[in-house]
């Protein structure tokens, strides 16, 4: 089977925001009302997606090696200041049936991964905007019948009740009004990232399994 890569930028898992992540993941998972969901969101570890899915260098005819690519990542990630802030915006929903996370990235985030594909132009990466983290969605939104909706939309419902209270701080973030005061409160709650590169090997999609993702290297930022 096909190897694949993909760049994450995740809450680092001792941090309050990661800590709050996975008591919301788990719950989804074993609530009474989340046992029997296919939601996609559920299936990885709470991330921001940097680079999407892209062939492994030895799956492709690439001149780079996954060494190589450890190596830029070792260099652009200790070049990320500390000063430019990953921002948490506030939960968004964006249809009936998706929640978001939504985040302002540092702009050093996205300058490594336009580096990174300009560096490396033959591994086709798509890089992406950063700019929110999942906690439910779909992808066969518009192949099922309006009751299965109905359904998924109760399931958000449900979810969006749940991240509330196991992110309290969201709360406060959205009665704010100045951008300085929300910039403070998501630097408290939520100011500690790891940009992971994770390897998977014969990704086929599962309505309930999660994807074994298996963890090249992990970079604290």
């Amino acid at each position: 089977m096909p190897k694949e890569l993909i760049l994450y930028l995740e809450p680092r898992p001792t941090s309050e925001l990661g800590s709050q992540l996975h008591q919301f993941f788990t719950h989804s998972h074993t609530a009474p009302w989340g046992k029997h969901t296919n939601n996609e969101a559920l299936k990885y570890p709470p991330h921001i997606t940097m680079v999407g899915f892209f062939n492994a260098p030895s799956e492709c005819a690439s001149t780079c090696s996954i060494e190589q690519i450890v190596a830029f990542l070792d260099q652009a990630t200790t070049q990320i200041c500390s000063q430019q802030h990953t921002l948490v915006e506030g939960l968004i929903r964006p249809s009936r049936t998706s929640l978001l996370l939504a985040v302002q990235p540092a702009s050093t985030l996205t300058d490594l991964v336009q580096r990174w594909a300009a560096q490396f132009p033959d591994l086709g990466l798509r890089c992406k905007k950063i700019n929110h983290l999942s906690l439910s969605y779909w992808d066969d939104d518009h192949t099922v019948p309006e009751a299965e909706l109905q359904a998924r939309e109760e399931w958000v419902d449900r979810a969006q009740t749940l991240a509330v209270a196991a992110c309290p701080w969201l709360t406060e973030l959205e009665n704010v009004e100045k951008k300085e005061e929300a910039a403070r409160i998501s630097r408290e709650h939520a100011s500690e990232w790891d940009v992971v590169l994770y390897e998977i090997e014969g990704r086929v999609r599962s309505r309930s399994a999660e994807y074994p993702l298996v963890e090249v290297k992990r970079w604290a930022l």
